[in-house]
């Protein structure tokens, strides 16, 4: 799984099972299997949650300012990390519940 900074992804497991983040920043030091992530509100950006990569759900959708000013070094605020993270996430589930809808 190939993950970007400000791609929206889902926590499978562990006590924020079901949470929603936007990847921050992979974790070079251990070969790609970890990545950093939050969500602004209860995880913030001065500290991110080190989550391994098997325990997350990737999703298409990334924020592609957020993810720009990542790239660059260029800081982002949690307030519009969590802005981010809640637009994407509702557009996440319309199009799975539009999914759904037409079995």
């Amino acid at each position: 799984m190939e993950l970007e900074p400000g791609q929206l992804v889902l926590s499978t497991a562990g006590r924020d099972q079901g949470r929603a983040y936007l990847v921050l920043g992979l974790d070079e030091a251990l070969h790609g299997t970890f990545v950093y992530v939050a969500d602004g509100k209860y995880r913030k950006l001065d500290r991110p949650k080190r989550k391994n990569i098997k325990h997350l759900q990737a999703t298409k959708l990334k924020d592609r300012e957020i993810s720009n000013r990542l790239k660059a070094g260029i800081a982002v605020s949690n307030a519009e990390l969590k802005k981010a993270v809640a637009g994407l996430l509702a557009i996440y589930q319309e199009n799975s519940e539009a999914g759904e809808g037409g079995r």
